[in-house]
């Protein structure tokens, strides 16, 4: 690198992977180019776009997809439940209120902690510690002997619908440039199936066997994320950024291997200065790192990117945990009966949930389309906008029928999800871009603590009008902080580094 001294140049040429016949990866390489000979660098982002989409991600993409669509139909559950619940235990309706309150607690710490974590010990090894919570937190609930511990059940499923925002980073990681908004928007189909699929699985299981057999239903699309998991190596963009080019090519070459396309002979890939080693898992590392990237993320370079992004995170999942708990709550009211401490719900009820449920899938098709089409701040903009005005009906004559009105909200209102999924890690370098996406979320989980008193408690002591009024209210701001986001990202490469200075690393690679 030009402006370092000789000394330090050599000692930034870091030999990653030996791939002789005879040799083991990872080992010193006896192919090594001299010190004078001219390497073309490479960034990760650079060698995942030679190596292109195929077998590779989309297995990912269908590891992520399906803890993602198990986690919505128990985040829909914990809404569906707790009425019951507050039946069947003779609940007042605060307690009921805080049951769905200890989930939204949960999904406040859990995006962040996780998002955390992730960026100190990387994507995959805390992607596992979400999926087995998830399964844990799921069949506690179903188990529960007492209120108490139900709610702290529904506090670890929380945690893991916050934990698995790790996803959608982990995958866009792997995508090239030109796939990598549309596959990163698409993760919230599965979401979309998991709200359908749970509304339909209630509708099937709870009159049969009741709630807890219901919850332990849910976990049935882990069986697919364990089977996957242990065939994907450890983010390549964080391999890099932690110090670990010899882990990071492995990787890179795997990605390749299972896409069955050969690598160039040489491969040189570009580290962020002062990475460190990720082994040590000590809690002092975590906060002392997590500390670090927190600061990084309020600096003068970035204060400002993160000021939006948490505004329309915000925005988004407030409004969307609102809706979700409304039409719960407008269907059950209206159909529920609760009688000798066991709750029913007509069939109709349940149709109704799983016509407004699917809302969600119109809605990703509606993110997917418009993300390469007028780019993540437009595309964030319009369904901000376009949220608010799918309530207006409603806000005027809020005697009418809902479901229609609530199903274009909703619909619209995902879409805007799906793209901040992708806009947020986007904006942001590797080594604080699940750390940026889940304190973005953190905020909006920290903000949906009150939707249970606005789509519960006004909807009960004021009508829907209070309530809806309260929501566009917010989906207006969240247009205004889209509009005002510092930069588009559509066609912009995944940075590892926002520094200057980097590390200089190279590998020969023979397939």
């Amino acid at each position: 690198m030009a402006g370092r001294g000789a000394r330090n140049e050599a000692s930034e040429r870091v030999p990653l992977v030996n791939d002789d016949d005879d040799g083991d990866v990872g080992q010193p390489c006896r192919e090594c180019p001299p010190e004078d000979q001219e390497s073309i660098a490479s960034t990760v982002s650079e060698v995942v776009e030679s190596v292109g989409m195929g077998r590779f991600q989309v297995a990912l993409f269908c590891a992520m997809g399906l803890s993602w669509m198990a986690e919505s139909a128990k985040f829909g559950a914990v809404a569906l439940v707790a009425p019951m619940v507050a039946c069947e235990w003779n609940l007042p309706a605060v307690q009921e209120s805080m049951l769905t309150s200890f989930a939204f607690i949960g999904a406040a710490i859990g995006c962040y902690a996780f998002g955390m974590v992730a960026d100190v010990l990387g994507r995959k090894s805390t992607y596992w510690c979400v999926s087995l919570l998830g399964v844990i937190g799921s069949l506690g609930a179903a188990g529960s002997p007492t209120t108490e511990w139900l709610g702290f059940c529904f506090f670890l499923l929380g945690l893991v619908v916050g934990g698995i925002n790790v996803g959608p980073v982990y995958l866009i990681e792997y995508m090239p440039i030109a796939q990598r908004g549309r596959w990163g928007a698409f993760l919230a189909m599965p979401w979309a199936l998991g709200m359908v699929g749970g509304a339909g699985i209630a509708w099937f299981a709870v009159p049969w066997a009741g709630w807890r057999a219901y919850l332990a239903m849910l976990n049935i699309p882990y069986v697919g994320v364990f089977a996957l998991l242990p065939f994907f190596p450890e983010s390549a963009h964080f391999l890099v950024v932690a110090g670990k080019p010899l882990k990071a090519m492995a990787a890179l070459k795997r990605m390749a291997k299972i896409n069955r396309v050969k690598l160039g002979s040489t491969v040189v890939l570009l580290a962020e200065e002062g990475g460190e080693s990720t082994d040590d898992a000590s809690l002092c590392l975590l906060v002392k790192q997590g500390l670090g990237g927190l600061a990084r993320l309020l600096s003068r370079t970035l204060w400002w990117t993160t000021l939006t992004s948490v505004s329309m995170a915000v925005a988004e999942i407030f409004t969307y945990n609102s809706l979700l708990l409304l039409n719960t709550q407008i269907h059950a009211e209206a159909v529920g009966t609760c009688e000798s401490r066991h709750f029913r719900l007509s069939e109709q009820a349940y149709v109704d949930m799983m016509i407004v449920s699917s809302a969600d899938v119109i809605g990703n098709l509606l993110g997917i389309a418009m993300i390469e089409w007028i780019g993540r701040k437009w595309s964030l903009t319009t369904q901000f906008i376009g949220s608010a005005v799918a309530l207006v009906p409603l806000l005027i004559a809020p005697h009418i029928e809902p479901t229609v009105f609530l199903f274009m909200s909703r619909a619209v209102v995902l879409a805007s999800y799906s793209i901040l999924v992708v806009y947020i890690p986007e904006l942001y370098s590797t080594g604080v871009r699940t750390q940026a996406l889940g304190l973005a979320v953190l905020m909006g989980s920290v903000a949906s603590l009150l939707t249970p008193f606005v789509a519960q408690g006004l909807l009960q002591q004021h009508g829907l009008r209070s309530a809806l009024g309260v929501i566009c209210t917010v989906l207006v701001a969240g247009g205004v902080s889209a509009l005002c986001s510092p930069r588009e990202t559509i066609g912009e490469a995944l940075q590892d580094a926002t520094e200057s200075r980097r590390k200089l690393s190279w590998s020969p690679i023979q397939d």
